[in-house]
């Protein structure tokens, strides 16, 4: 008996690995997050059973994992089909090339980052700061009462933006008005 486990991932998304069990006649088949693992699809497996998945590295999590899924899988008398490539793990140059591309694949799964891992790594830190003007420097020139726009103190301030000056200083207390030093008619 053909059975068949899908692992959705960036790459390829569980509903295009359902419908590959489909096109290959595939009625049983297992899929992660819905209360199944790759343990419980291999437990499922009896001796003469084909253990299908779209490529090797959607019956695992880590690297580490692949030589001793093989060994399980062959421990209960089945053999590992990849339905994309149609190579069986009880062909030895057929293993080899399924565990080495396996391995490339959850390689490069680990190295792509989901949009909340990306931010998660942001806020740890990124490009180098700029050279900042000394926080003393940077509060005389944010005080200035002879600099009225705020835009021009931020100018003067190396380093330093609006909300960080804001954040570290509080209001700047400057009232818009003339200009000190210039006179009017």
């Amino acid at each position: 008996m053909r059975r068949g486990y899908v692992r959705h991932s960036g790459r390829v998304s569980a509903t295009k690995q359902i419908a590959l069990m489909g096109r290959h006649l595939i009625e049983v088949y297992y899929v992660e997050g819905s209360d199944e693992t790759v343990e419980d699809a291999i437990r499922s497996l009896r001796e003469g059973d084909e253990f299908c998945v779209s490529t090797l590295d959607r019956a695992a999590r880590k690297r580490s994992e692949l030589p001793g899924l093989i060994e399980q899988v062959h421990g209960r008398g089945a053999v590992v089909v990849e339905l994309l490539t149609g190579r069986r793990s009880d062909k030895p140059e057929d293993a080899a090339r399924m565990v080495a591309e396996a391995f490339e694949m959850l390689l490069r799964d680990h190295k792509s980052q989901t949009r909340k891992a990306g931010r998660r790594a942001g806020r740890k830190g990124g490009r180098p700061p700029k050279d900042k003007m000394q926080k003393e420097q940077a509060e005389a020139i944010w005080f200035d009462s002879r600099i009225k726009l705020m835009r021009d103190a931020i100018a003067k301030m190396d380093g330093w933006n609006y909300r960080t000056a804001y954040n570290e200083f509080g209001p700047r207390g400057v009232h818009a008005g003339r200009p000190a030093g210039k006179k009017t008619r």
